[in-house]
């Protein structure tokens, strides 16, 4: 379903349920409809809608089957005819499931919604290779149930769903396919002495770092010099903040484990990160997250620009990477310093990594 123009969102948001085309947006990049949009043979299905509409109305055992690669594998030489009923019930699955999963997702609070959609937008952002911010997300509950009630008119706006979302990959940036999506940190904190003294625009050669970082340093022929960037933890000020930080922290110590360390370089130079979520699972790995139950909830990024001999903070944490590529990639700046704060990770909202990019190093 490739919509022609603004009316066709409006008719497509009045049509799932949604009070307006904004709020359709931010369902479109929901967890329940990126999960579907990454799994399911959505593109080579197009042709098969009759069937599988057919297969939804008639297939109660759908519901009943865990994974539908294994009841439906795929074969070595196998017939267009079965290539094509093997699609069709996968396809038929995926869309059961995703009518399932939307129904968790309006019963889910903000904060279990937030949670989810932050770890899938972070498996599409690695897959399409753009930066889909994380700081905007909001939780726009659909009504996708007619007033037949029946499971076939809901996977029908399942699909118009996952129509909607599917010319984004086709777009040059992220900015034009969904112009709703800015940072919200348009500021920056200046400080001498590193001490905070006010908040003031950006500088002139940030905007300039931005343009030049559109070129990615692993395709430059000419090599990039060698930067410093230190990683920071002060232990103390984050577990005088959370009493299940502090309880877990115990724990590791009492195992004999080692806790993560509160000074390090990184090894892996952050200009050649494709997006800024394997950037943050880069400070994830250096922090032992993964082996210890953690997660990164917050990261500063402090820099001293020579350009006018000022320390700058920004948040590297929820700025879109664009931004940071370019605070890195500016021969002018230098003295980088992450600071990080940790939490106890809670798997109900999924896994701690956002992308599969980089190996475990714990």
């Amino acid at each position: 379903m490739f919509l022609r123009d603004s009316r066709d969102e409006a008719e497509l948001a009045v049509y799932v349920g949604l009070q307006n085309k904004h709020d359709l947006r931010h369902f479109a990049l929901s967890w329940p409809v990126i999960k579907t949009w990454i799994r399911a043979p959505h593109q080579k299905t197009h042709s098969l809608k009759v069937e599988i509409n057919h297969l939804i109305q008639d297939g109660k055992e759908l519901t009943c089957i865990e994974d539908p690669y294994e009841i439906w594998p795929q074969r070595s030489r196998e017939s267009e005819e079965h290539t094509s009923l093997r699609l069709t019930h996968i396809m038929a699955w995926h869309l059961v499931h995703m009518s399932k999963d939307i129904d968790e997702y309006i019963r889910s609070s903000d904060l279990d919604n937030w949670n989810r959609t932050r770890r899938y937008r972070g498996e599409l952002s690695a897959m399409l290779e753009l930066d889909i911010p994380l700081d905007n997300i909001v939780h726009p509950r659909p009504q996708l149930t007619s007033w037949r009630n029946e499971l076939n008119d809901r996977c029908d706006r399942c699909w118009s769903i996952l129509g909607y979302i599917s010319w984004i990959p086709y777009m040059k940036s992220w900015e034009k396919a969904l112009g709703f999506f800015v940072s919200s940190g348009n500021k920056a904190v200046t400080y001498d002495s590193r001490m905070p003294t006010a908040t003031t625009p950006r500088p002139n050669h940030l905007r300039l770092a931005q343009q030049c970082s559109s070129s990615s340093p692993e395709r430059s022929t000419n090599p990039i010099p060698p930067m410093q960037v230190k990683v920071t933890w002060d232990r103390n000020e984050n577990t005088h903040k959370s009493a299940d930080l502090c309880r877990v922290l115990t724990a590791i110590m009492h195992e004999g484990k080692l806790l993560p360390s509160t000074d390090q370089m990184m090894t892996q130079d952050p200009r050649l990160c494709r997006t800024a979520a394997s950037f943050r699972d880069i400070i994830r790995h250096m922090m032992s997250c993964g082996g210890h139950g953690l997660n990164v909830y917050d990261m500063k990024l402090s820099y001293r620009s020579e350009t006018d001999n000022c320390y700058y903070q920004i948040d590297a944490f929820r700025t879109q990477w664009k931004v940071l590529h370019g605070v890195f990639s500016d021969p002018a700046n230098s003295n980088f310093v992450i600071r990080v704060l940790l939490d106890v990770h809670d798997y109900r909202n999924g896994e701690i990594y956002e992308t599969t990019e980089l190996p475990p190093v714990y």
